[in-house]
């Protein structure tokens, strides 16, 4: 482990605390919110260009501004958050298992969720979007792409697909889910084509 045997992080929030200087991703690290209470806030600049991987079961918040780092981000357990306004340069961002990402900013990069994560996306992200058997996405921004919703996947929300919506496999399991909320007058958007193997409506 880069950081010790425990994988709490390079950088380790404990209860509510804030880092407010530049952290620089010069080679990979790991930054942690080490029990389910904890918040750490990441006020200041985050720059660099190496792997940066979120642990823990607490929650982080990236409030600063984070246009300047330009690695692939990784969200290994529990939350991660972006806040409102704030541009997030990642190459990619990708959700392991039993992981939560909030967005309420906008990604560079594409955002990639296993099976078994949460995702909110309030703001926007760029790219094909895939949401695998048991993933859940509320969708009440934009997805700058394709998205398809493999069997036993759940998209819901109010946004935008600027692409194709692709719901289910020719040889469905049970399904894909698309969850449409029937007391707003918004709807989830697709200015794409939408194509339906094997949903029963």
């Amino acid at each position: 482990p880069l950081e010790g045997t425990s994988n709490d992080g390079a950088i380790r929030y404990n209860g509510q605390s804030a880092t407010t200087g530049t952290i620089n991703v010069a080679s990979a690290a790991r930054i942690g919110a080490r029990a389910s209470g904890d918040i750490g806030t990441m006020a200041g600049p985050l720059t660099g260009s190496a792997a940066l991987e979120k642990t823990g079961p607490g929650l982080i918040f990236i409030t600063g501004d984070a246009s300047g780092y330009t690695g692939p981000l990784t969200v290994s357990s529990g939350p991660l958050q972006i806040a409102s306004g704030v541009s997030l340069g990642a190459s990619s961002v990708a959700l392991s298992t039993g992981a939560t990402f909030i967005n309420n900013g906008t990604l560079a990069g594409p955002l990639t969720v296993a099976a078994g994560t949460t995702t909110i996306n309030n703001g926007a992200i760029p790219g094909a979007l895939a949401v695998p058997a048991t993933a859940n996405v509320t969708l009440n921004g934009t997805q700058g792409g394709n998205v398809t919703v493999e069997d036993n996947g759940i998209l819901a929300g109010e946004g935008t697909i600027t692409g194709n919506l692709t719901l289910g496999s020719a040889t469905p399991v049970t399904g894909a889910i698309l969850r449409v909320d029937g007391f707003t007058t918004d709807s989830l958007a697709a200015t794409g084509g939408l194509t339906l193997n094997g949903v029963t409506t």
